[in-house]
């Protein structure tokens, strides 16, 4: 009868070797799937906001109304805000911008005038990220510093505008008149890992009514 052979101490530990380099290769590349979907979730989540404030400022640059019939001037004002030193941001850009509208009211069929305000608000002192606010107040109304209104976005890192006036961008607009297109550069970022952001730089030209 034939004597069974067993495996020897070199042979298991060669065994126990490989399935320890298995296994590390194996996690490794699972945490390196994992934080790959997890920034692609993250991308994805921003690049779906950042669609969400194209589309409305779309809407609101659509409607935009001269400043003959709104007896009011589109506007657009340059402002920074300090953030703490611990932050990794200083100073950031809260543009304001202040674009007359004239929307026709679905059910009445009565056309409605009136301001639309895009305002970034930060709240937060020790956080770099603010919220995008979206404010309707009738025309001719002093802008408040602080707005209530509808939040397009949060997660706002800075908010850009420049006015295309004559064939240069200027950075602020307030003449009678309206600029031939306004571009809007924004960052947003995500809230519970900042180092994922998103920038764009948006261009929509203006055709008055």
């Amino acid at each position: 009868m034939k004597q069974r052979r067993g495996f020897s101490l070199i042979e298991l530990l060669t065994v126990l070797a490989v399935l320890s380099v298995v296994t590390t290769i194996g996690t490794t590349m699972f945490f390196k799937v994992n934080d790959l979907w997890r920034m692609t979730s993250i991308r994805g989540q921003l690049d779906d906001a950042m669609g969400n404030v194209d589309e409305q400022l779309t809407r609101d640059f659509g409607m935009v109304l001269s400043s003959t019939l709104s007896g009011v001037p589109l506007r657009g004002v340059r402002r920074e805000t300090d953030v703490p030193e611990g932050n990794l941001f200083r100073r950031l850009n809260d543009d304001w911008l202040v674009i007359p509208v004239e929307e026709v009211d679905i059910k009445s069929g009565v056309p409605r005038r009136y301001n639309v305000i895009y305002q970034v608000q930060r709240n937060n002192e020790e956080s770099a990220a603010g919220v995008l606010i979206r404010a309707r107040r009738p025309l001719g109304e002093p802008v408040p510093g602080k707005l209530g209104g509808m939040e397009v976005a949060t997660g706002v890192l800075s908010m850009r505008c420049e006015y295309l006036d004559g064939g240069k961008w200027v950075d602020a607009w307030s003449g009678d008149g309206m600029p031939e297109a306004v571009r809007v550069s924004l960052t947003l970022a995500d809230a519970s890992q900042p180092w994922e952001q998103v920038s764009r730089v948006l261009t929509y030209p203006i055709h008055v009514k």
